[in-house]
């Protein structure tokens, strides 16, 4: 069990350290990036052509997906960064996943959460889902609250907006905000 626990820490920092290292950068035009502000653009690296290139980090990350005014730039980044290290972190928890099964039966446990469970105040999973479930509702209704505001917002901008896609989040609420 200890070799399995060491290995499966070592697969959490892994995943954790291709998340932190991930150079991915994408290129826009000035045009594409219409709304971030200069202070945000001037920290972006230029190509020769004149071109941004815009990592997929947390400050440039927030600057396209709050400020950019095109919803495709929005989209782009959003996917991007969703992105980040898919192939060898999709790898990573497949592997982890395996362990950490591995590391419940070994120890007697039907599952992992009934592992990660034992000796917390939830004490059992039945516990645990019924808590999630009760949450379900009233979760589900603030969503489709806020989304309703979002949706208000969007359509101030874009008249015939039928839905507030992932990317237009951030963007909103901030406009929201304002």
């Amino acid at each position: 069990v200890r070799e399995m626990k060491t290995r499966l820490s070592r697969l959490e920092i892994q995943f954790s350290s291709n998340l932190n290292n991930d150079n991915t950068t994408l290129e826009f035009s000035a045009h594409e990036l219409a709304g971030v502000p200069a202070t945000a653009l001037a920290t972006f690296s230029r190509t020769g052509t004149g071109t941004f290139l815009v990592t997929t980090k947390y400050p440039d990350y927030y600057a396209i997906m709050q400020n950019a005014d095109r919803s495709d730039t929005r989209r782009r980044m959003a996917s991007a960064f969703n992105n980040r290290q898919g192939i060898e972190n999709t790898r990573l928890l497949e592997e982890a996943i395996v362990l950490r099964q591995q590391i419940a039966h070994t120890l007697g446990y039907e599952t992992w959460a009934d592992y990660r469970i034992d000796g917390r105040m939830a004490q059992e999973k039945e516990a645990v889902l019924a808590f999630l479930a009760g949450l379900d509702g009233p979760l589900k209704q603030k969503t489709a609250q806020e989304l309703a505001l979002l949706l208000d917002v969007k359509r101030s901008l874009v008249p015939q907006a039928a839905s507030v896609d992932p990317w237009d989040i951030l963007y909103l609420e901030e406009i929201f905000r304002s």
